[in-house]
């Protein structure tokens, strides 16, 4: 729903703007990219404060099981989240990096698109073929780098999940055993 407004108040402020003043290779980019960022942050944020009351009430119900135990999470949570920083830092302008990539493609497409009859009198059309296909490379390199920091970020935040139940039962395990 988020996603459908932005984008129609993103089409109907284009619609707006005379010729000269606009660049249908920008708003063309904002109703993908740039707007898929601004939902992605609204479900993030939903996620952290949602997550903080899971925390809560699930130490709670451990702590009651496992006393002085329950705190490995925490350890945990302390390497991951810092991990996660680190990365989160460097996605930001990898992200950039691949939207402006995207927005030099689509506005050289738009262009091209629009002098399309011109291209072809003169015979460039296998030309122009060739750069945006070099830009959509480009693009796709540009966003290899981005996905594999989202990947790592993701393995860094997905840790907890992973390896907290696992080292706070074989902990328990070993000092039941004590």
């Amino acid at each position: 729903m988020i996603r459908a407004s932005l984008s129609a108040l993103i089409y109907n402020k284009a619609v707006e703007l005379n010729s000269e003043a606009s660049d249908a290779g920008r708003a063309v980019t904002l109703m993908s990219t740039d707007v898929a960022g601004i939902v992605d942050a609204g479900e993030l944020f939903h996620e952290t404060w949602m997550r903080l009351i899971e925390l809560t009430i699930g130490v709670i119900i451990l702590a009651s099981q496992v006393k002085w135990l329950a705190l490995l999470p925490f350890a945990i949570i302390f390497v991951c989240s810092r991990v996660s920083r680190h990365l989160a830092r460097n996605l930001r302008s990898r992200q950039g990096a691949w939207n402006k990539a995207t927005q030099d493609r689509m506005s050289a497409l738009s262009s091209i698109l629009g002098s399309m009859k011109g291209l072809k009198s003169l015979g460039l059309t296998d030309k122009m073929v060739e750069y945006v296909g070099n830009l959509r490379e480009r693009e796709i390199e540009t966003s290899k780098q981005t996905r594999w920091l989202r990947v790592m970020y993701n393995s860094s935040a997905n840790a907890l999940g992973i390896f907290a139940p696992v080292l706070t039962i074989v902990l328990y395990a070993i000092v039941a055993e004590a």
